[in-house]
């Protein structure tokens, strides 16, 4: 889209900062289309470049001249407080918005009209589309007041008599992108004079996706199923050859309504991203002797088993156990405790209920588990130590993979208009499990391989404690305790420790990344043992929603927090960290993507500083080759459209293989 830079807006006189270029052409634009027929439109600029500041400046530079003046905003849970928290920082006093959240919450419409900002879920949404389709379906034979008080009530942002806002804007639009859930039949009904979706990815699955959005955006003739159907259907189908004219007509009309951007999008020539610059340092730290003969006796031994199955071609067969191989060789290069088998695992329920659970598999179930020598995680493909096995299927992925199919299991809730507990689809067989009653290999083991855990003392306390450690306070503070008497040095653990100190003297903050949380439950260890001056916190797979977002406001906002230890694939890419110009990376996976991702949490927009990425690595080990396959496989991360497509290149092939054990 091109506007003249003399025709752009400028920051409205209510936010606190400037708006960088693109955001100020973003809100140009946005200006235009409620000025002209539409009404409104679709902002999908991508995640990070700030989509939510464009609308707040929409609102403050184009209030309503009459009633209705309410903006209402409906969005998932989660970020509901987020706008919450952006209106109050970055308003300025004299602009201030009044804000009304109405979520688990009694209101008319006649309340919240009385303000400039409304704040809802989608699932409320939902819930209160189902109450009127009840409502309207026993009082069929009878004519409905509306206006009556009680009804209103029940009905507040639907009522068809009263409910009517100046501005509607669904933030994370896609959460509407089936038609006939009730969370999008409820947002097509809703009544304003501007309507607006905000989505970084307004259309992940194809063309019919964008339809509930224009049926939602009202845009003429296409928001009519018959007209859409007929201009578009020769698109519906992914596979099927695309159709000249379907095309351009789709197109014509995304460009008519969508304004879209990706970072590395130009304006005006140059990146619409400048950012402070970045530079990336690497520091080895030397192993001690005991480390390097452990090392190199583990290496000695990989190889062998590695060759053997080569000779024998049977590499895929044996996969699983040859990532466990590798598995170790880089967890050596990072602290002994890491090869004791203690990995990871929160589930919700008792010891007792999990033991019931594990106990009523089925044999088939058991027998394959028994069996297994190795587990490797179908999504992320690295080897699990002790992964997290679903219930009644009894496959398996690790914590972190968990932790982010809940997450995705918990926004198609939304679609649905529920906002519990939502039930997860297993990655292999698609089956359903709930995530609260997943058991752990150990837990599986107590009950039918009792044989296995007598060999495995000390590992098994250490992984009980660990276990036991999400439970409770005490339980933490036991585990932790364990740690620190059994406390033992290592050359990555102290060259990051040294480089902690160097930081806190500058005042900068860091945060610090592993594939391991057990390798940041060692990093803690290591700060209480150094007397390391400032205060940390965690943000890792194993903690709730409520508590990782705690941990990223503490971090933002208290200046005695230091360090921030995060697991390196905890989260999702919109964690912002920006307050942190440091940056530790304490071990290399072959996927440079996950480390590019990683990275990106501290250098994105809203970033002032120069920030420095510290590369902790080990000379003569597996990760020389970790680190060399990386620069390989670069360009096809760079060549990326998303995550989805990048993780593509996570399985490591028999040639990767091979030239990590072999260094050929």
């Amino acid at each position: 889209m091109d506007i003249p830079e003399d025709k752009r807006d400028g920051t409205p006189e209510g936010l606190k900062n400037a708006l960088y270029p693109h955001q100020a052409l973003a809100l140009s634009w946005m200006k235009q289309m409620e000025e002209g027929t539409n009404k409104g439109g679709i902002l999908a600029d991508d995640m990070g470049l700030g989509k939510t500041i464009s609308t707040l400046a929409l609102i403050l530079s184009r209030p309503a001249k009459s009633r209705p003046k309410t903006n209402l905003i409906v969005g998932p849970v989660a970020l509901i407080r987020q706008w919450e928290e952006e209106i109050h920082k970055k308003t300025k006093p004299s602009h201030r918005l009044s804000v009304f959240v109405y979520h688990n919450t009694k209101a008319t419409i006649d309340d919240m009209l009385k303000y400039d900002v409304v704040l809802t879920t989608y699932g409320t949404l939902a819930q209160e589309m189902k109450r009127l389709d009840s409502y309207l379906e026993s009082n069929a034979d009878r004519n409905i007041d509306f206006t009556d008080r009680a009804i209103a009530t029940k009905f507040p942002l639907l009522n068809p008599r009263k409910s009517k806002f100046y501005r509607v804007i669904l933030d994370e639009a896609q959460c509407i992108k089936n038609r006939n859930t009730k969370t999008a039949k409820a947002c097509h009904k809703l009544s304003a004079v501007h309507r607006w979706c905000l989505s970084g990815t307004p259309m992940m699955n194809g063309v019919l996706e964008i339809f509930s959005l224009v049926h939602f955006l009202r845009i003429k003739p296409y928001c009519v199923w018959d007209q859409f159907r007929r201009d578009f259907s020769p698109l519906f189908n992914k596979n099927s050859a695309t159709d000249g004219v379907a095309m351009h007509r789709f197109r014509a009309l995304l460009k008519a309504i969508m304004l879209r951007r990706k970072k590395d999008s130009e304006l005006d020539g140059k990146p619409i991203l400048v950012l402070p610059a970045k530079r990336e340092q690497v520091i080895y730290a030397d192993l001690s002797q005991d480390e390097r003969d452990y090392y190199d006796q583990l290496e000695k031994a990989s190889k062998v088993t590695f060759n053997k199955y080569l000779r024998e071609g049977s590499v895929g067969k044996n996969y699983s156990s040859i990532l466990v191989l590798l598995l170790r060789l880089r967890q050596a290069c990072c602290h002994p405790h890491l090869n004791l088998d203690v990995e990871d695992t929160a589930p919700s329920v008792t010891t007792e209920e999990l033991l019931d659970l594990v106990k009523k598999l089925d044999e088939s179930i058991i027998v394959r588990i028994r069996e297994a020598d190795a587990f490797e995680c179908p999504i992320c493909y690295d080897a699990v130590q002790s992964p997290s096995f679903f219930i009644p299927c009894g496959h398996d992925t690790c914590q972190q993979c968990l932790t982010r199919l809940v997450d995705s299991a918990a926004a198609s809730n939304l679609q649905q208009g529920n906002e519990g507990v939502a039930t997860a689809k297993c990655p292999v067989c698609r089956g359903p499990f709930d995530p609260k009653k997943c058991f752990n290999y150990e837990t599986f083991q107590q009950v039918h391989m009792p044989e296995r855990k007598m060999t495995e003392i000390k590992p098994s306390m250490l992984r009980a404690l660990r276990h036991d450690a999400s439970k409770s306070r005490a339980a933490y503070k036991k585990y932790m305790g364990y740690l620190r008497k059994t406390w033992l040095p290592a050359a990555k653990v102290s060259e990051c420790m040294k480089l902690l100190q160097e930081i806190h003297e500058t005042g900068e903050k860091t945060i610090v990344f592993s594939q391991w949380t057990l390798l940041l439950d060692l990093l803690e260890v290591a700060m209480w043992h150094d007397q390391y001056p400032g205060k940390m916190r965690r943000y890792d797979g194993s903690m709730s929603a409520e508590h990782r977002f705690q941990a990223a406001v503490d971090f933002r906002d208290k200046k005695d927090v230091k360090v921030m230890l995060v697991s390196l694939r905890a989260g999702n890419a919109g964690l912002n960290l920006t307050s942190a110009s440091r940056v530790i990376i304490m071990d290399p996976f072959w996927n440079p993507y996950i480390e590019m991702q990683a990275v990106d949490r501290a250098y994105r927009i809203g970033q002032m500083k120069e920030v420095t990425v510290y590369r902790i690595l080990t000379k003569e080990t597996v990760e020389d080759r970790i680190v060399e396959l990386q620069d390989r496989k670069k360009a096809m991360v760079e060549a990326a459209l998303d995550e989805a497509e990048s993780m593509k290149i996570g399985r490591l092939g028999v040639n990767d293989l091979k030239f990590l054990f072999t260094g050929h």
